[in-house]
């Protein structure tokens, strides 16, 4: 049985925590800037110490080594543990034949003990020093009876034969260290409350902490108000400056040497009277005044717009003291708001006159997205008389999907799309559609294609010319037969001539013409006076000419 071994090995651990006790007490008080590395070496000695009174079972080695170790960490941290377990090792490699996995076993145990770092001050010095001994008893069963090649397996007994006793090793070890760690906190004490320095003021241990606080405290208040970005001043209760900022010095122009004693409201000149206010008002209510924007001169009279709030400071009996303001430069932002409200009424202003234009335009004024596909897939916007050409409301037509209102195999849609593929933006075409009241139109569409936010849409401009391409035709039939008179009074005209001469030479034969020849002279006579008369017919619808009848007295 390892029992006997075990016990050897606790009395040996014990025994030489009772002596670091001792070298602590009497030795090691002017040492203690070295005390954590000598801790580590005196930890690795004593493990050496019980690596040789350890005993073997069933060739599986037994000592309490570990536990120097792990009180090593837990009082003096990881470096001294890193120290005890490098020589721990090196005291292994020349001890035992087993050395590696003596290494392995304290490798993992620091690995897997890690964790305790972050966690340890929620737990006790002994449930920390407990946890680590079960993390180390835990890798060294895996390691010795699964991992490690031993021809014969331990019994379940000597392990907790182990346990047992490196659980008892600990308490003891924890206990006694933690007994005098008080009785010595405790003996100090008592020590320095009986000397005469207990007795000075200046000199205790209280005020000194209290001292070193208060110094911490004013820097970190100093440091606040020096590097503070806005105009930071403080004032006492009439308004009597004690304390400004650099920042300060650049909004007001003045130094702090120059306004330091003054009253803030002497400085701020003709604006004193808002300013001797809210002071009295800060100091009656005892409550701040939050971001009040007012204008203050500059040294140099210069106007600054300033967002100041004024807030109360208090002692440590609730009683006010004295006054803060923190001014805030809003000079630049005040005309930057106002340069973005005059940008803002502009747009306002453009944005009705396009509006206005749009709604009322006479043409109708459709905006469609495109889709991917290149056709119309819905209306984005619409004005009045692009409503009353479809005879839809503007909710309806910006509700309904483009092609149930324009067919995609209509001309329009073919010719639109026909455009969008060979990537033109800008176009102008020409076509007839039939509208849901089965009126037919004549129309010309000007589109112009452009990205909103990422998405294609194209403006279309449309306007009926079904009245001015009938005009049109009207005027090319007038043009016609406007030259048709201009042709028939030349034709008219040249054919008058011939024809007079032959109506004057028909006069002459008629004289000397037998009876027969006079009867188809006659019958010739009266063909001419048709053609003449027809002649005069060309000329009259060349050139209509009003005929007016009167009498007149010969």
């Amino acid at each position: 049985m390892i029992s006997s071994g075990l016990f050897v090995n606790l009395c040996i651990f014990s025994f030489f925590v009772s002596i670091m006790i001792a070298i602590r007490i009497f030795l090691l008080q002017r040492l203690a800037h070295k005390y954590k590395w000598m801790s580590g070496i005196y930890a690795s000695i004593v493990s050496a110490i019980l690596m040789v009174y350890s005993v073997t079972y069933q060739q599986i080695t037994y000592d309490l080594r570990f536990l120097p170790l792990i009180l090593t960490v837990l009082y003096f941290g990881y470096r001294a543990g890193a120290v005890a377990g490098i020589t721990m090792a090196v005291c292994s490699i020349y001890l035992e034949s087993h050395w590696l996995l003596t290494i392995l076993i304290l490798i993992f145990t620091f690995l897997f003990s890690l964790p305790l770092i972050r966690y340890r001050k929620q737990f006790s010095l002994l449930k920390q020093s407990l946890l680590c001994f079960f993390i180390h008893f835990i890798v060294h069963v895996l390691l010795t009876n699964y991992f490690w090649n031993t021809p014969i397996q331990s019994p379940f007994y000597s392990e907790i034969e182990y346990l047992v006793f490196g659980i008892l090793g600990l308490g003891v070890a924890v206990a006694t260290i933690e007994f005098y760690r008080k009785f010595y906190a405790v003996a100090e004490e008592a020590a320095y409350a009986g000397s005469d320095s207990c007795k000075d003021e200046e000199d205790s241990f209280f005020v000194r902490i209290m001292k070193k606080e208060l110094e911490y405290t004013k820097e970190q208040l100093e440091s606040f108000i020096n590097h503070h970005m806005d105009a930071v001043i403080i004032t006492d209760l009439e308004g009597r400056i004690l304390r400004v900022n650099e920042a300060y010095e650049k909004v007001y122009g003045w130094k702090s040497h120059e306004v330091i004693g003054e009253k803030y409201y002497d400085i701020a000149g003709a604006f004193s009277e808002d300013v001797h206010e809210n002071i009295k008002k800060t100091v009656a209510e005892k409550e701040a005044i939050n971001r009040v924007e007012v204008v203050r001169a500059r040294k140099d009279g210069s106007l600054v717009d300033l967002r100041i709030t004024i807030s109360p400071i208090f002692n440590g009996k609730d009683e006010l003291v004295g006054l803060s303001g923190v001014c805030v430069d809003i000079s630049e932002a005040k005309k930057a708001k106002e340069e973005l409200d005059l940008l803002h009424r502009r747009l306002k202003e453009s944005e009705l006159k396009y509006r206005t234009l749009f709604e009322y335009a006479n043409d109708a004024i459709y905006l469609l997205e495109i889709g991917s596909d290149h056709f119309p897939s819905r209306f984005v916007e619409v004005n009045e008389a692009g409503c009353k050409r479809f005879g839809y409301t503007r909710e309806e037509l910006l509700s309904m999907p483009c092609h149930d209102i324009i067919p995609r195999d209509s001309d329009i849609v073919q010719k639109i799309v026909e455009e969008i593929r060979n990537g033109n933006l800008s176009f102008t075409l020409q076509s007839q559609f039939t509208f849901k009241s089965g009126e037919i139109k004549k129309l010309e569409y000007s589109g112009k294609l452009f990205n909103i936010e990422n998405k294609k849409v194209l403006l279309i401009v449309s306007r009926d010319r079904t009245e001015y391409l009938k005009t049109e035709e009207l005027l090319q039939k007038s043009e016609k037969l406007a030259a048709v008179g201009q042709l028939a009074t030349a034709i008219a005209h040249e054919i008058r001539n011939p024809l007079t001469a032959i109506k004057g030479f028909m006069q002459l034969l008629t004289e000397k013409a037998s009876k027969e020849e006079l009867t188809y002279m006659n019958i010739i006579s009266s063909e001419i006076e048709r053609i003449e008369m027809i002649t005069n017919e060309f000329m009259s619808v060349a050139k209509p000419q009003a005929v007016t009848f009167q009498s007149i007295d010969l």
